[in-house]
């Protein structure tokens, strides 16, 4: 469905990522650039093939995430079910307590991030590596939509030695 530039801005400015940034210092220009990335994201919606940083934002069960819309893998499978990976996802629910920390290594847009960020709670951690910056934007924007603060994300990939590596995308899955 493709939205005006006018009713996608209307949607950026009336979100609000969480009410405790509007308590934090500089928090007006925080939550304007958070506003400006949200509808930057939308209004991409239009043409989602324009370039590899359009977005859509979908509805799943744990809340609006924002998926590239080139996506072929995840982004069809939630549209279509509301989720992804749901045995992993209750797998993980069974495991993580609160209070905990844990790690997310590749962890995407953040739909597992956030499934890990609510189990664990606010006492708990978690911590979430994603190497490529179009996916770690979608998740730090995916962690407000959701008002989740309990996870500190790293855009960086994780392995067994320091040093940088080719880093090779999938066309069809983000």
């Amino acid at each position: 469905m493709l939205r005006r530039r006018s009713s996608i801005r209307k949607l950026a400015d009336e979100a609000v990522p969480n009410p405790a940034l509007a308590e934090e210092p500089d928090a007006a220009a925080a939550l304007q650039s958070w506003r400006t990335t949200v509808a930057r994201h939308l209004s991409e919606l239009q043409d989602p093939r324009a370039h590899r940083h359009a977005a859509r934002l979908v509805n799943s069960d744990v809340g609006p995430i924002l998926f590239p819309a080139w996506d072929k893998i995840m982004l069809p499978a939630i549209e279509l079910n509301g989720k992804w990976e749901p045995t992993e996802s209750e797998w993980l629910r069974g495991r993580l307590r609160e209070g905990m920390v844990a790690l997310d290594v590749g962890a995407n847009v953040g739909y597992h991030v956030i499934t890990m960020a609510r189990a664990v709670g606010q006492t708990g951690r978690i911590v979430a590596f994603e190497p490529d910056p179009f996916n770690f934007e979608l998740l730090r924007c995916n962690l407000l939509i959701n008002d989740i603060r309990n996870v500190c994300t790293i855009m960086s990939a994780a392995g067994d030695f320091n040093g940088t590596t080719d880093f090779t995308l999938d066309e069809s899955n983000a």
